[in-house]
């Protein structure tokens, strides 16, 4: 029974040199079996089940591993499981020594029969001897049945012309490249290995991507381009032309790369990968789904396919904004997609950055937080997640947080010095009090995206803040002749206003309306100027309609529960002072007017409760003191009440209210000891107190006066 030899190699960095050493074999009488295309197929496995021997070519970049090659890989597995003797030949410098460096690790496992070294393609005649000889010390029992399907893949390998000795030498150069690639010379070695052999489509392919690394775009598509016309039935050429027309703008061009790709390959996951992402740019966000998903089916364990659609379905969630259910159920999706990215690839830095933004649009901002730890412990200097967990700080508004928001925005910056970044800290930074750094940070935004108008809006309110009105307005008209939106205008108005100018605050308020009609501030904060201006219609209206177009504006509550105070409409006060407190039950000041309000209704019990609670929330509230003091002097309790006076005085010493009203119980207390006290308090309070009440408190004045001259 006569031997047959299967060759097995690398196929862009072994296939020459293996070819020629097959083609002196069959000079020798050997039957051979060498398979052209390299690629896993029904045609190549019914070849190697054939064989009774395997021959396995290695050079410096099949040991090197640099791509992987998942053919050469498949094939040396199934011939160690089927126990066939193998015969190790390296070439092109490569030597058994190299297996201990090598990135193979299954060639450790195997066993070789007596090595043959191919240094040059003058050696091949001692080569195949040597080979002949292994062939002979290790038979093998094993039946040769040939299939019909590897008989034409032989007979495809027969018509290949002998590679030349310059063949030979731009495939040596070729190995070098690729197993030396990161010292910097890769290219003028494919440069030579083309002088060398002009029509080298492998060298094309790899000086492609050399060029690539480099960022040299252009001339890596002129190479992917020949790359094409020599290899025009190989997928992962025209997958890499995809990427570079991708990289260059060229969307259209890239997706037909990609579906040349999988229709020379229907299995390709990479391609569909590539597609995906290029659908998506184009705006086919369904069809970038439709990819992503036969890229997992083909390819279980595929990390980066899973982020990319759990990333299609995040921009699909958010196109949903008019079907709140829909778009919440798609990012559930995305959310399942990242934690199976993250399963497949556990340090994957990019799937906790993005599971954790979708955790941010679902209200989980702890959960968001920690996946964004998790990106930056993983990847140190990744600004974006940096920036990311920053704004989620950001979003919970407790002072703490904004402080941790300043902390990472501060990296980020440094990572990532962009506008948004700027923006972001300018907000944290004036909710922490720190307006000269906001105003530095909404400078530096501006200066970085000029025409974002928010930057504008932001800075200007800022400035209102400092007191810079001129200034708040030069920003809130800027924005509004550049966006013209109802933000501008709301923020504009609030400047006039603030500045005097009520009627064209009003002006501004009507204008974000009629942009905007669901503008809740908007209402709100008209209703605020329209009750300044005496017009309680007006202003009830606007905080009614507030109310319907944000049930949970607490500051609307508030505002029309003090109208309804103010018209004598006690209940209606109460009932939105309670639903403000069901908003924002920490709010002290909602406290404090319900109390005002159930004491004015003589619910004594319930107004008590209510100052205390305020006093809880915040144990130096002066006006909590002086309310609890006003309601104990109503009930007589005068020591109780001068005691609150005389906290709230502490709190806030020019309280004028509070030392009037202390003035008045320690006179009416009538103590001979409190009567300097009480005239003192009287005295000073007496300048502003209402027109009203001045006769009644000069009478007590005089009075005390008159007592203490006695």
């Amino acid at each position: 029974m006569k031997s047959l030899l299967y060759f097995c190699f690398r196929h862009d960095a072994s296939r020459l040199i293996s070819l020629a050493l097959e083609r002196v074999l069959k000079a020798r009488s050997v039957e051979t079996a060498f398979d052209p295309d390299e690629m896993i197929s029904p045609a190549s496995e019914a070849l190697l089940q054939a064989a009774t021997h395997i021959v396995v070519v290695l050079t410096p970049a099949a040991l090197h591993n640099q791509p992987s090659d998942e053919r050469l890989m498949t094939e040396l597995k199934q011939a160690d499981e089927a126990g066939l003797p193998l015969i190790a030949v390296y070439a092109y410098g490569a030597a058994p020594a190299d297996l201990a460096q090598a990135r193979l690790p299954v060639l450790e496992a195997l066993h070789f029969a007596p090595t043959t070294v191919l240094q040059s393609a003058e050696r091949l005649e001692a080569a195949a001897a040597a080979v002949q000889q292994a062939m002979h010390n290790t038979p093998t029992a094993r039946p040769r049945v040939l299939p019909l399907i590897g008989a034409k893949r032989r007979a495809r390998a027969d018509r290949l012309p002998t590679p030349s000795a310059q063949q030979i030498e731009a495939e040596g150069l070729l190995n070098i490249s690729l197993s030396q690639s990161g010292q910097g010379n890769a290219l003028s070695l494919l440069n030579e290995a083309l002088r060398l052999y002009p029509d080298y489509g492998e060298a094309r392919f790899h000086r492609g991507l050399a060029n690539v690394r480099q960022g040299n775009y252009a001339a890596a598509l002129e190479d992917f381009e020949e790359a094409v016309r020599l290899r025009p039935l190989d997928p992962v050429v025209y997958n890499n032309r995809g990427m570079t027309r991708r990289a260059l703008g060229d969307l259209p061009g890239a997706l037909g790369d990609f579906d040349d790709a999988i229709g020379l390959n229907p299995r390709f996951s990479n391609a569909y990968n590539n597609r995906g992402l290029t659908r998506k740019a184009l705006g086919d966000v369904q069809g970038a789904i439709a990819d992503y998903t036969a890229a997992v089916s083909h390819k279980r364990d595929y990390a980066s396919a899973y982020n990319n659609r759990g990333q299609a379905q995040k921009a699909l969630a958010l196109s949903m904004r008019e079907n709140p259910e829909a778009a919440r159920t798609m990012l559930r999706a995305a959310l399942d997609d990242y934690e199976a990215a993250i399963y497949c690839q556990p340090n994957f830095a990019h799937a906790y950055n993005n599971r954790g933004s979708i955790r941010f649009l679902m209200g989980d901002l702890d959960g968001a937080i920690a996946d964004y730890t998790s990106a930056v412990t993983l990847q140190p200097d990744y600004g974006t997640a940096y920036f990311n967990r920053g704004v989620a700080y950001k979003a919970k508004g407790d002072l703490e947080s904004m402080r941790r928001a300043v902390e990472d925005l501060d990296l980020a910056a440094s990572l990532q010095p962009r506008a948004e970044v700027y923006f972001h800290r300018g907000q944290a930074r004036r909710k922490t009090g720190d307006l000269t750094g906001a105003l530095q940070d909404y400078d530096e935004a501006h200066k970085l995206n000029p025409s974002a108008s928010s930057t504008l809006i932001q800075r200007g309110a800022a400035r209102r803040l400092t007191g810079d009105l001129s200034g708040a307005l030069a920003d809130h008209e800027a924005a509004v002749a550049m966006s013209g939106s109802a933000q501008a205008y709301y923020h504009r108005a609030a400047a006039r206003a603030a500045s005097g100018d009520s009627a064209g605050a009003l002006l501004d308020y009507d204008a974000a309306i009629s942009r905007d009609p669901e503008y809740a501030e908007a209402y709100n904060r008209r209703g605020l100027l329209r009750y300044s201006q005496g017009d309680t219609a007006g202003a009830a209206s606007d905080y009614d309609h507030a109310i319907r177009a944000n049930p949970h504006l607490a500051m609307a509550f508030i505002n029309r529960a003090a109208l309804r105070r103010d018209t004598g409409d006690l209940p209606g006060a109460e009932s939105d002072y309670e639903q403000a407190i069901a908003l924002n039950p920490i709010y002290a000041v909602s406290y404090i007017q319900r109390g005002n309000v159930r004491a004015e209704l003589g619910d004594v019990e319930g107004a008590l409760g209510d100052y205390n609670t305020a006093l809880t929330l915040n144990p130096g509230y002066a006006t909590a003191y002086y309310s609890r003091g006003l309601l104990y002097a109503q009930q007589g309790d005068l020591a109780r009440a001068i005691e609150d006076y005389d906290l709230a005085l502490r709190h806030a010493p020019t309280m004028h209210e509070a030392q009037l009203n202390r003035g008045l119980a320690l006179a009416t207390r009538g103590r001979p000891r409190d009567l300097t006290q009480a005239l003192e308090d009287l005295r000073a309070g007496l300048p502003d107190a209402d027109d009203e009440r001045r006769p009644e408190l000069d009478r007590i004045v005089a009075a005390l006066e008159k007592r203490m001259r006695k």
